[in-house]
């Protein structure tokens, strides 16, 4: 017969010898005796399995590993830490509803953009599948890893997305622990899944960078003898004003935001959000305060809205100097696009450039659309058009593909800027700051294979200072040989 257990009152709670079947104490893999260490927060009204209302204790347990002196050194620790925390909410509410209460403050606070919190709410969707309905007080470190590992074999997803679900659950979690419902993180013991490495990261090189530059000198020409073509066959049919939209003006904006990605290395939205207000043909220099997105709310079937937001952290906010000719072309474009737009009258009114006028406009004037920029870089195909071919699809050529770079992303063009200046040796720093990331670390993260182009030179120079300088790869083949 199991022998009565050992009690030892605490305050508002008890240390007990964790036991076996036998009634023996039990002990962890170093030999330490166990010991269970409750808090008792009185009583609370119930719905039993029968339908009858029953009174259960609240209470919270966990396990000392130690001496005695150990657990009551453990006990008084746990009862600091639940001095303010609200137990009867800890034990009511489930992961599901702090999901919904952090979901609603962090709209209220405005701290996210509406894109942003769809990205968390779908992260956070996978996790409250797996433990939404437990009640706070019950969930563990381990439930929560076990619910990680079970998503990532489930979903097939990689480590960066399993890292964004793990971050935003801890997020979650802390929101709990802020609120008192919560003394500890669960997330806190548990290792944040490893970011899956970018291996397949494309940039061009100085020379396809000249390139690519000389071609869009070549097609913005083009482009303007094209459109002052069509304008005077307007004029001598006399459709020249009174127009709704002018073709040919999303064109051109199209080879100008071409032309500031690869100057700048900024993201596609913000070049798009540009006004000329951000321009300072003075100094030089740009300046980011907003970007152009499509906005979807989740779970909404309306399309996408074209929305004018800020930047995607603080950091983004950035001014950058952009090199004498691409300024040029700026300059030459705002005046270009400033008697363009006078030909639109949308309501019989032309339009008037102003400070605010986007920099990258389309045919009516207004913002350029970031789909409209992406179709007439990568090529579209179309069905039922009037023009298509036998299937009824009319297919139009990429601007990339027809100046001779296929497949190129345009967003490649932004780690281009970061991977040529890291290999001409500009500080790391300075390259952070001009990308607009958060943090240096995560720059040298993304483009630490930009930096051993310089190792030979770094070499060479280690060389020099040693009165020692570096064999060639041949010499040090012939060296072994003989040796």
């Amino acid at each position: 017969m199991a022998r009565k257990k050992q009690r030892e009152t605490y305050g508002n709670g008890s240390i007990t010898p964790k036991q076996d079947k036998s009634g023996k104490q039990m002990t962890d893999k170093q030999g330490n005796p166990l010991w269970l260490v409750c808090l008792s927060f009185g009583y609370e009204k119930v719905m039993g399995e029968d339908g009858k209302m029953k009174k259960r204790q609240r209470k919270v347990q966990r396990v000392a590993h130690g001496t005695l002196a150990d657990a009551r050194k453990f006990a008084k620790e746990l009862n600091d830490q639940y001095e303010h925390v609200d137990v009867g909410e800890s034990r009511e509410k489930t992961f599901g509803d702090v999901c919904d209460a952090w979901e609603g403050s962090t709209r209220n606070a405005g701290k996210a953009t509406e894109s942003a919190m769809n990205g968390y709410v779908t992260n956070l969707g996978h996790m409250r599948k797996k433990i939404g309905k437990k009640p706070l007080a019950t969930i563990t470190s381990q439930q929560v890893e076990d619910a990680l590992a079970e998503i990532r074999e489930e979903r097939g997803l990689g480590g960066t997305t399993m890292h964004k679900v793990y971050a935003i659950t801890k997020r979650v979690f802390a929101y709990a622990v802020k609120n008192d419902w919560l003394v500890r993180n669960p997330c806190d013991k548990i290792e944040a899944p490893q970011i899956d490495e970018v291996v397949n990261r494309r940039s061009l090189t100085a020379e396809e960078c000249a390139l690519l530059r000389a071609r869009i000198d070549a097609a913005e020409e083009k482009a303007l003898a094209d459109f002052e073509a069509k304008e005077q066959r307007a004029f001598k049919y006399g459709t020249k004003f009174g127009r709704k939209l002018v073709r040919g003006l999303s064109g051109l904006s199209c080879l100008m935001a071409l032309r500031i990605e690869l100057a700048t290395g900024m993201r596609r939205s913000e070049v798009l959000g540009l006004t000329w207000s951000a321009i300072d043909f003075g100094t030089g220099q740009v300046t980011v305060r907003q970007k152009v997105i499509y906005e979807k709310k989740r779970g909404s079937k309306e399309a996408g809205r074209l929305v004018v937001d800020k930047p995607k952290t603080k950091t983004s906010i950035r001014t950058l100097f952009v090199d004498t000719d691409t300024l040029a072309h700026l300059k030459r474009w705002k005046e270009f696009q400033g008697k363009a737009l006078h030909l639109v009258m949308p309501d019989g009114t032309a339009v008037t450039q102003t400070e605010e006028t986007p920099v990258c406009v389309g045919d009516k004037g207004d913002w350029l659309s970031p789909q409209s920029i992406l179709r007439w870089w990568e090529g579209y195909e179309q069905r039922g058009y009037t023009k298509g071919g036998a299937d009824g699809t009319y297919s139009r050529m990429g601007f990339r593909d027809q100046i001779g770079f296929p497949g190129l992303c345009m967003h490649e063009l932004r780690h281009t800027q970061a991977t040529q200046l890291l290999g001409q040796r500009v500080d790391l720093k300075t390259v952070q700051a001009r990308l607009g990331h958060a943090k240096a670390s995560y720059t040298l993260d993304l483009y630490a294979h930009a930096i051993p182009a310089n190792d030979r030179d770094a070499a060479n120079i280690m060389g020099e200072l040693t009165g020692a300088p570096v064999k060639s790869t041949a010499d040090v083949v012939k060296f072994e040989k003989s040796a």
